[in-house]
């Protein structure tokens, strides 16, 4: 490493919430190269010399080969820390997990291999290692990975992968606790919390004996000890586990006790209701939420976990990995920072929960980006024959007598400018395009109405192939809010080029009021 340079790391899963902190924890000391789905601003990560942010999707691998190579010839990169991945709390199949969890740990391998990185660090999970059934056992690095669920095989597989990588760079595989801020942000605790507080009829009904309990590690000491793998890489092992969890796990009844008496200032009677009973009102709940379209967060697949204690030992860990680690940032002395943000900034503290909630599901963008890549030539051939075919003669003179696989470049280029701002919100590179185009089509005797309504035209074609082929993943609003307004938008750019080209020139604006279709 040259002299005065920061190590370089390729960050994955930025825009999350472990990525988001790692970032603030990091940036002073390193070089990232943070890479995520949704823009740096739409998650509100702050501009620094240090932060490069690159919006991709993981499973496209030849996108990924390209920046690799980037990175590479801008010097390259120490590290690889693999956050990105997907879980949700419905724990039924979903292609989303080979994708997320397990392709994407693929392709990260396979480019840092190229990179001739000095570590791979997989940010994986404790339940990886099955606490639901037969007799309770400490969990420790070295227990294996044996669950049963899916996300707990894409998990498993992915640890798998990075296995096999042994002995060509060192690998670490960070199994994480339940991670939470002083915002809580760890979807099922609260669920539990807004329970609790709410004063409905349930608000004091804890299931079974209230005894489960799970490890709840603090997202500051999640990213301390991964940026302690990356400080002692040189003194740890080629490969390794490491358990990033406390020692202690928290009973659902000791969280109820603190929690609501930091609420009410007095904690109410808690009311036990046994396994048998709960786990049948789990499933009388999700039959009357399927039925009314609004499923609640519990589902019946919970039930077994009623009463399982999640006990952990990470001793190996704290010896391998001398970070302090502070007692202040267990969960029993950060719930009075949790409800004191829950009183004082009510608004906030939703907002940031129910965003942690909605990452564990696929995001609606992210969803229709892959479809609409999918779909890219057919649709793209689509939009060409409707330019093309003799009813619109009258409509699109000029696009008719351009040579084919001109207009087809295009027709590629304005596509794939939509479905980067439906994958990322951001629409200011279709809207300079727009600009762009109309100044270049104005030079060229193109009328503004024929430009108009080829964008028009080809957004509507793009919606309603969406919309009938793929009717459960786009909704109209959807399709309202990220291809017709942004294709708007754009309409509106190029009015405005026209009409101040045509002020320029000194001749009277175009009647540019043509509806959009």
């Amino acid at each position: 490493m040259a002299k005065g340079r920061l190590p370089t790391i390729i960050l994955t899963g930025a825009s999350g919430f472990i990525g988001r902190h790692f970032i603030e924890a990091a940036r002073e000391h390193f070089k990232i190269y943070a890479m995520a789905r949704r823009s740096q601003r739409e998650v509100g990560v702050a501009d620094h010399e240090n932060l490069e942010w690159i919006i991709i999707d993981l499973t496209d691998g030849a996108h990924l080969a390209r920046q690799s190579d980037r990175i590479r010839a801008l010097g390259g990169a120490d590290f690889i820390v693999h956050l990105a991945g997907y879980y949700d709390f419905a724990n039924v199949e979903n292609p989303a997990y080979e994708l997320s969890n397990v392709v994407t740990t693929r392709h990260m391998l396979e480019q840092a291999e190229r990179l001739k990185i000095k570590r791979f660090i997989l940010a994986s999970s404790l339940v990886v290692s099955d606490f639901a059934h037969g007799r309770p056992e400490v969990i420790t690095e070295s227990s294996p990975a044996n669950a049963e669920f899916p996300y707990a095989r894409s998990k498993r597989e992915a640890e798998r992968l990075v296995s096999s990588y042994e002995g060509r760079f060192p690998c670490s595989i960070v199994r994480l606790a339940a991670v939470f801020s002083d915002w809580c942000e760890y979807g099922p605790l609260y669920m539990l919390l807004t329970q609790w507080f709410s004063g409905r009829w349930d608000a004091r009904i804890l299931a079974g004996r209230g005894e489960a309990a799970i490890p709840y590690f603090h997202v500051n000491c999640a990213v301390r000890t991964m940026i302690g793998i990356l400080e002692f890489s040189q003194q740890l092992k080629d490969f390794d586990i490491y358990a990033a969890s406390p020692k202690r796990s928290i009973a659902v009844k000791e969280i109820f006790a603190q929690g609501t008496r930091l609420f009410f200032g007095s904690s109410p009677h808690a009311i036990l209701l046994p396994k048998p009973l709960a786990a049948s009102g789990l499933v009388a709940r999700d039959l009357l939420g399927r039925a009314l379209d609004r499923r609640p967060f519990e589902r019946p697949w919970m039930a077994r976990y009623i009463d399982r204690r999640m006990d952990v030992d990470p001793s190996y860990t704290r010896r391998a990995i001398p970070v302090a680690l502070r007692r202040r940032l267990l969960l029993d002395r950060r719930l009075p920072f949790l409800v004191e943000n829950l009183k004082s900034y009510p608004e906030e503290f939703h907002a940031r929960n129910a965003r942690a909630l909605a990452r564990g599901g696929e995001r609606p963008n992210i969803i229709v980006t892959g479809i609409m890549r999918r779909e890219r030539e057919a649709l793209v051939e689509r939009v060409f024959e409707h330019i093309r075919s003799v009813p619109n003669t009258n409509h699109f003179p000029n696009y008719q007598r351009m040579a084919p696989e001109k207009l087809r470049w295009y027709i590629r280029l304005v596509y794939d400018l939509l479905m980067s701002s439906v994958r990322s919100g951001e629409r200011s590179p279709i809207l300079s395009h727009a600009r762009y185009i109309a100044s270049a089509r104005n030079r060229e005797g193109f009328p503004a109405a024929e430009l108009k309504r080829a964008l028009a035209d080809s957004a509507e074609i793009v919606t309603r192939f969406l919309r009938e082929n793929y009717p459960e993943e786009c909704s109209e609003s959807f399709l309202n809010d990220n291809i017709r307004l942004a294709t708007q938008l754009a309409i509106d750019e190029v009015e405005d080029t026209y009409e101040m080209a045509d002020a320029t020139s000194g001749s009277q604006p175009e009647d540019l009021s043509a509806p959009f279709l």
